[in-house]
């Protein structure tokens, strides 16, 4: 299978890296972040890139990642999350407490939006 991480140099981010590049089953990781990562793997294929939100400038060599990020957040809003929507929901829960012990992207998308 072939994986695609936007973000690895976070503590949560490079951990999924690191057993992406691990496991026999992951053919190849395409990594999308905004700085360098000092890691070397045959699997790992690296873009260094700035804006999320913005990949008009990108080159060809990640032409097929233009419009993943932005078209995963419209089909598949459940499963994508922010750092900042993590952040707020932080905040939501420590302030107000909530139900379930363990946050998933729809939890903590659901909670930034009530900050």
């Amino acid at each position: 299978m072939n994986v695609a991480i936007f973000g690895a140099t976070g503590m949560v981010g490079k951990g999924v890296l690191l057993e992406c590049l691990d496991d026999a089953r992951v053919a190849r990781v395409l990594l999308v972040s905004r700085q360098h990562i000092d890691i070397s793997h045959p699997k790992l294929h690296e873009i260094v890139h700035l804006d999320f939100f913005d990949f008009s400038a990108t080159s060809s060599r990640s032409m097929g990642i233009r419009s993943l990020y932005p078209l995963l957040r419209r089909v598949l809003p459940q499963y994508v999350t922010t750092t900042v929507n993590i952040g707020r929901a932080m905040i939501e829960v420590a302030e107000r407490g909530y139900s379930k012990q363990i946050l998933f992207s729809p939890d903590i998308n659901r909670l930034a939006s009530r900050s």
